[in-house]
C-alpha cells in the first residue's frame, strides 16, 4: 500500500489528479489483499469519492462557469448553505474590486464562496497543488508554494491522515525560488485587484487546521494594495471582506459530497440535529481599504497587518455566532438571480 501511495503522489505531481486516481483504482484491483487494504484506507479517508467529487467539480465549472457550476454541484451534493451577507457585501462581490479572506474548515469553502458569484474575474491565492486538480480550477488559481512553518499536531486518526495527505500533496518549501515565486503571485494578485478591478480570495493560514497561524502573505498583499492606490488605472475603492464559513466534516458526510453510506449519512445528520449552526456563509459589511489603512498613515509591517486582518475576521466570526445561533439546515437564500 505504501508503494501505491507513493505512485499516486508521483502521478499527481506529474500529471494531475485524474492520473493519480487511475493509479489508485488500478492498485485496488490487483487482488484480494489490495482490495482489503483499500477498504481499510477508505474507512479512514474516502479516497475514491473525494477524487471523484473534485474531478466532477472541476468539470462542472468548466461546463457552466465558476458560479453556476458551483451552485449546480452544491445542489447535486444536497448541501444547502445558509448565506447571511450584508447587502453591501453582495454589491461588492457582484461589481467591485475586493480581497476576501476566510477560514478553512474542511476544504469545501471555495465551492461555498464560488456559489455566491455572478462574475468571472475572481481568483484564488491557493496552494500550487490545487492547480493540479483539473484545468478549470487551474485557470482561477494563483499558485503558492507552501512555506516551511510550524503547525499544530492534529489529534485523531482521521485528522492525522488528512495532515499526511496535505503534506504529501503540498510539501513545504523554503528555498529562494519558492519565496520568489510566491512574491510574484502576490504581486499578480495586487495587479488583478488594483488595476483590473477583480476579486481575489485567500485563506491566510494556508491550512485545514483551525489553529494554524496566519501567514504574513496577506499582509504583504494588503500593503502592496495600499502603496499602489492613486497610481492604479482603476479609481474604484478596494474592499476587504472577511468571510466566515460554518462547515465541517459532518456536513460533508450528511450530504452526498463523499458518497457516504446511507447509515453514515443518517448518523451524521443525527449528530447535526441538535443546535448545529451550519452549514453557512457569513460576511459583515465590507471594509474599504482606505478605512482600514487611511492614506498618509505609515504602513505597518506585513506580520502586523496579517494580525490586524485576523482580528477583523475574528470580529466577523463573533457576528456570525450572534446572527446564526443554533440554526438548522434550510434552503439556500442565494436568490433567483443567482441560480444557474
Amino acid at each position: 500500500m505504501r508503494a501505491t501511495v507513493d505512485d499516486m503522489i508521483d502521478a499527481f505531481h506529474r500529471d494531475g489528479l485524474r492520473a493519480a486516481t487511475d493509479v489508485y483504482l488500478r492498485a485496488t484491483r490487483r487482488g484480494p489483499l489490495s482490495r482489503a487494504g483499500a477498504r481499510i484506507v477508505e474507512s479512514v479517508l474516502p479516497v475514491t469519492e473525494l477524487c471523484t467529487a473534485l474531478l466532477r467539480y472541476d468539470a462542472a465549472i468548466g461546463t457552466w462557469g465558476v458560479g453556476p457550476g458551483s451552485r449546480a454541484m452544491l445542489e447535486e451534493w444536497d448541501l444547502q448553505p445558509r448565506c447571511e451577507l450584508h447587502p453591501d457585501t453582495w454589491r461588492v462581490l457582484d461589481h467591485e474590486p475586493f480581497l476576501a479572506f476566510g477560514n478553512h474548515a474542511c476544504g469545501l469553502e471555495p465551492a461555498l464562496f464560488n456559489a455566491l458569484l455572478t462574475r468571472t474575474d475572481i481568483h484564488y491565492l491557493a496552494g500550487d497543488f490545487v492547480a493540479r486538480v483539473g484545468p478549470n480550477l487551474a485557470r482561477v488559481v494563483l499558485p503558492l508554494a507552501r512555506p516551511d512553518s510550524p503547525a499544530p499536531t492534529p489529534a485523531g486518526l482521521r485528522a492525522r491522515a488528512l495532515d499526511a495527505v496535505e503534506r504529501a500533496l503540498w510539501p513545504a518549501r523554503d528555498d529562494f525560488a519558492a519565496r520568489r515565486a510566491n512574491a510574484a503571485q502576490l504581486a499578480r494578485a495586487g495587479r488583478l485587484i488594483g488595476s483590473g478591478g477583480a476579486g481575489v480570495h485567500v485563506f491566510p493560514s494556508g491550512s485545514l487546521h483551525p489553529g494554524a497561524p496566519w501567514q504574513p502573505g496577506i499582509g504583504h498583499l494588503v500593503r502592496s494594495l495600499a502603496r499602489a492606490r492613486g497610481t492604479q488605472s482603476s479609481t474604484r475603492p478596494i474592499h476587504l471582506i472577511p468571510m466566515v464559513y460554518g462547515v465541517r466534516d459532518a456536513h460533508l458526510l450528511a450530504a452526498r459530497v463523499l458518497g457516504a453510506h446511507p447509515g453514515m449519512r443518517a448518523a451524521a445528520r443525527l449528530r447535526l440535529a441538535v443546535r448545529d449552526p451550519g452549514p453557512y456563509v457569513y460576511a459583515d459589511a465590507p471594509v474599504p481599504l482606505d478605512v482600514f489603512l487611511p492614506p498618509g498613515d505609515p504602513l505597518p509591517p506585513p506580520a502586523v497587518l496579517a494580525e490586524r486582518l485576523r482580528e477583523l475576521w475574528l470580529r466577523a466570526r463573533a457576528g456570525a455566532d450572534r446572527a446564526i445561533p443554533g440554526w438548522r439546515s434550510a434552503g439556500s437564500v442565494l436568490g433567483p438571480r443567482r441560480l444557474p
